[in-house]
């Protein structure tokens, strides 16, 4: 390489390197921008909403009232407070829950009813005739259903159906919940000989547990955790 050609090419290298930190300063700069949009965004959002909701619970044949308190102050992800209290005036408490709504546009994570709304969903949804599991017993049956299935899938060509797939993709959440459940084996024969049933609540947009509600002593025992 002759002399001139080395200039050129020292030059043209210079300038590369000018232009990759202009735009590593230029990326840095509109991160920093949205991240303190973002901020600034949240801080600017709060609200203290409370919704009373009366069901028919099915599998208790009561009527019963879910009490969900969405509150946010400036900081992180708006909570969720829930309550279900039962006919008699019983009160079970559900916990909390939070990040209802992730990655989402500023108009829609500042609407503190769209926050309310999926926090309740899945509780409604599995007081209701519809539910995929009302008791202790049904999700037994098919969670049993999903492992039997599985092992049967084996003699078939075709493999497991989508169903049973689901069935035993609940089997093993079932069994994972179990090794930590706070239930021991008399207590879990009698809760699911006297058909006791499930409650599920969102706990994020990215999972959901279901308990089973000992009425004696009003408790929730997780069964069963979905998502991640």
């Amino acid at each position: 390489m002759v002399k001139h050609e080395k200039v050129i090419f020292a030059d043209y290298s210079n300038d590369m390197r000018n232009f990759y930190f202009a735009i590593v300063a230029v990326l840095a700069f509109l991160s920093a921008a949205n991240a303190k949009a973002e901020e600034e965004a949240f801080s600017d959002f709060n609200c203290n909403i409370t919704d009373e909701q009366t069901v028919y619970w099915a599998a208790m044949s009561q009527a019963v009232t879910l009490k969900t308190q969405i509150k946010h102050e400036g900081e992180g992800y708006p909570q969720g407070f829930m309550t279900l209290i039962l006919e008699d005036g019983t009160a079970v408490d559900l916990g909390q829950g939070g990040k209802y709504i992730d990655d989402a546009p500023d108009d829609e994570f500042n609407d503190c009813k769209k926050h309310l709304e999926i926090a309740k969903r899945a509780t409604l949804d599995s007081l209701s005739d519809t539910t995929r599991f009302a008791t202790l017993e049904s999700l037994w049956a098919y969670s049993a259903m999903g492992q039997d299935c599985m092992d049967a899938a084996n003699l078939s060509e075709d493999g497991p159906s989508e169903n049973c797939q689901q069935a035993a993709s609940v089997h093993k959440a079932f069994m994972e919940a179990s090794i930590d459940s706070s239930l021991d084996f008399t207590q879990f024969e009698l809760l699911l000989d006297s058909h006791a049933p499930l409650i599920t609540v969102r706990r994020s947009t990215y999972y959901s547990e279901t308990f089973v509600y000992d009425a004696q002593t009003n408790t929730l025992h997780n069964v069963l955790t979905e998502g991640c």
